[in-house]
């Protein structure tokens, strides 16, 4: 399964399909718009930026292939100027197509893995090193390759108080080109530039076809 390797990928439609399939063992995808944790899904304030994957807490967030991991960010809560959010940090990652994954809502991996010995591609190189001027507030991180199987982070609580649902997810935001910061709030009818749904990659990673939902 994407980012849960221990864990039977599932297609989901149904919003309180968590309450039917243990969350230890299955992770569930979700697609359409009926469901709170698919992208664009609308919700109160904003329209839904990513997807998110529901999961308990401290499960290790794994890349289900190789990645360009360049380094955490404040995602939510104080510092990430959403308070009303526990604090949570995002991964930073490249892919070789040139898309961008913010895998966020976890909490920072310590120690954190090493690197493959891989150099960095140029057109990399400066993105990593604007990050790298963002200053040491952030948790230590390598920036480099890292293969399928590294775990980047753990699931850590995002919600302050119990709705009913899961207080643990991993939120995956993807967009269509390399860059190191979250267009933050999805409020206008049309989808920020360059944001894109990841829910393809999910399912491709996954070896799942969304004609067989839950």
């Amino acid at each position: 399964m994407p980012f849960f390797p221990k864990k039977t990928p599932l297609v989901c439609t149904h919003s309180e399909a968590f309450k039917v399939h243990s969350l230890e063992h299955n992770v569930q995808i979700p697609v359409g718009s009926e469901h709170p944790g698919a992208f664009a899904y609308v919700r109160r304030h904003h329209i839904h930026e990513g997807v998110d994957l529901y999961g308990c807490p401290h499960d290790p967030v794994c890349l289900p292939v190789p990645m360009f991991c360049v380094g955490y960010m404040h995602f939510t809560g104080t510092k990430a100027q959403s308070p009303w959010w526990q604090d949570t940090y995002a991964m930073i990652a490249f892919l070789p197509s040139g898309h961008t994954l913010l895998l966020g809502e976890i909490a920072p991996m310590d120690p954190p893995p090493l690197p493959t010995p891989e150099p960095t591609p140029a057109d990399f190189a400066p993105l990593v090193v604007a990050h790298a001027q963002q200053g040491s507030e952030l948790p230590p991180w390598t920036p480099g390759w890292y293969p399928a199987g590294t775990c980047i982070g753990t699931l850590t609580p995002v919600l302050k108080h119990d709705k009913g649902r899961p207080m643990h997810m991993l939120h995956v935001e993807m967009y269509a080109q390399l860059q190191i910061t979250s267009i933050g709030t999805w409020t206008s009818p049309e989808p920020p530039s360059h944001l894109i749904d990841p829910t393809p990659f999910l399912l491709h990673w996954a070896k799942l076809s969304p004609s067989e939902p839950l």
